[in-house]
């Protein structure tokens, strides 16, 4: 599903998105779920974290609505550091 969603925030002309893969975790029954050579887990936390400005992102937002059945969506303002690695210097 998650390359759905970043197929999605590509469409709607979202500025910039990744994917992160929790490595361990436990959630709200406090069951852990990890990578570990032992318990090797298929059910750990996806995290996509989408940069844009708020306007954007409340667009956004309703289709989310519509996609995800099971989750959390968590808002944070954030300050963007732009480093253009192509500048001559």
């Amino acid at each position: 599903m998650y390359l759905h969603i970043l197929e999605m925030f590509k469409d709607e002309g979202i500025a910039g998105a990744t994917v992160f893969k929790g490595i361990a975790g436990f959630g709200k029954h406090s069951h852990f779920h990890t990578t570990s050579i032992l318990q090797l887990s298929t059910d750990l936390s996806i995290l996509i974290e989408v940069a844009d400005i708020e306007e954007k992102i409340d667009k956004i937002k309703p289709k989310l609505d519509e996609i995800i059945t099971q989750g959390l969506i968590t808002e944070e303002k954030i300050r963007i550091v732009f480093y253009d690695y192509n500048d001559e210097k």
